[in-house]
C-alpha cells in the first residue's frame, strides 16, 4: 500500500469514526478499507466515500438501488449524481432519463466496489441543467 493510499484510508477511517462513533465507524472502515479501487480514491475524497459506503450498505438485494446528489463546491455550477446498484448498468440506461429531467451530462465514471464477495456499482455523473 503506497503512502497516498494509506493516507486516504486513514482519513476515511477518521471521518467514519467521527461521523458514526468509534465502534460503528471502525466496523464500516474495516469492511470498506480495501473495497474502493485506486481510481476511485484518486477522484473521490474520503468524506464522500463515507456517504457512498452508507448508500452501498442500503443495497440489501440485487434489485435495490439508491441515488445521491452532491454539490461538491458552492462556486461550481455542476453537481455530482451517484447511482448505486448491485447490477452493472450501462450508460444508455441513464442518458434518456437524465435528458428527460433536462440535465446535461458533462462527465461520467463507474466504479465497481466488492465487499464480502458481492460486487456493487457506483455510477457517478457530473451534471448541470441543460
Amino acid at each position: 500500500m503506497n503512502r497516498l493510499t494509506r493516507s486516504w484510508a486513514a482519513s476515511f477511517q477518521r471521518i467514519a469514526e467521527r461521523a458514526l462513533g468509534k465502534e460503528t465507524g471502525a466496523k464500516l472502515w474495516r469492511k470498506y478499507q480495501s473495497a474502493f479501487p485506486s481510481g476511485y480514491q484518486a477522484l473521490v475524497s474520503p468524506r464522500y466515500a463515507l456517504k457512498d459506503s452508507l448508500h452501498l450498505e442500503r443495497l440489501t438485494t440485487p434489485n435495490n438501488q439508491s441515488i445521491s446528489l452532491l454539490k461538491p463546491y458552492q462556486e461550481t455550477a455542476h453537481y455530482r449524481l451517484h447511482f448505486y446498484s448491485q447490477q452493472e448498468r450501462f450508460l444508455d440506461d441513464y442518458i434518456p432519463v437524465l435528458e428527460n429531467m433536462h440535465l446535461r451530462v458533462m462527465d461520467q465514471v463507474q466504479f465497481p466496489v466488492t465487499v464480502d464477495g458481492v460486487t456493487q456499482f457506483i455510477r457517478s455523473f457530473t451534471i448541470k441543467t441543460a
